[in-house]
Formats: structure tokens, C-alpha cells, sequence
């Protein structure tokens, strides 16, 4: 037996920021553009930058800006708050993770077995 967990910065019944966001961020960091960081997540490029939009809108603060003239401007590149964002969100996550964990080392133990299964 095993566990997952993800948590999403809400605001009101929407996500704001979570797992799939804190993705998109980190691949266009790494791949220099959203356009394809959406192509490697199977992703629309307007379909990301939608989420981008919607999570900067409710947010109140700018994660991508442009980052050149290529490809008529779609090169995005994480602004300090993108970076600030994600350092906080990797940190906070940690911090979730190790209190579960603590917590899964005390559970029932006929769910540390296989027992479970059997039924």
C-alpha cells in the first residue's frame, strides 16, 4: 500500500496553482518556451496559456513574460515571482509529503500487508 498527494492553491470552487501548473512552469523553464512545453505535456499551446492566464489573473501577478521576438512572441520565460512561486509551492509540498509520510508509518497495520487484497 502506498499514498498520493496533491494539493492546489483554490480560489473560490477553481484551482488556481497545483501539480499540473507547477509542470507547465517548470517544462517551459526548462524548455525555453511554453508552446513546447505544452507539446511535451500533449497540451494545446492556448490550452496552457489559458491556465497560465487564468492562474495569473486570480492570482494578481505575472508568472511568464515574453522573452524575445521568436516565434512571433511566444517564448516565455518565468518572471522572479514565476520562480518565487514554484520554490514556495516545492517547499510547501515537501513539508505535506514528510508529515504523511510520518503519519503512514502508523497505520492499521492490515494496511501495511497484503492481507488487503485478499479480500
Amino acid at each position: 500500500m502506498d499514498f498520493k498527494i496533491k494539493f492546489y492553491l483554490t480560489k473560490g470552487d477553481f484551482h488556481v496553482f497545483g501539480p499540473g501548473r507547477l509542470e507547465l512552469l517548470q517544462n517551459t523553464e526548462m524548455l525555453g518556451s511554453l508552446h513546447k512545453a505544452a507539446n511535451a505535456m500533449g497540451m494545446s499551446y492556448r490550452g496552457a496559456w489559458g491556465r497560465i492566464r487564468s492562474s495569473e489573473k486570480n492570482m494578481g501577478l505575472t508568472l511568464l513574460a515574453h522573452g524575445g521576438s521568436e516565434t512571433h512572441g511566444r517564448i516565455k520565460v518565468l518572471t522572479p515571482k514565476g520562480r518565487e512561486l514554484i520554490k514556495w509551492y516545492k517547499e510547501v509540498e515537501k513539508k505535506i509529503m514528510f508529515l504523511v509520510k510520518s503519519e503512514f508509518i502508523n497505520m492499521p497495520g492490515f494496511l501495511k500487508n497484503d492481507e488487503i487484497n485478499k479480500v
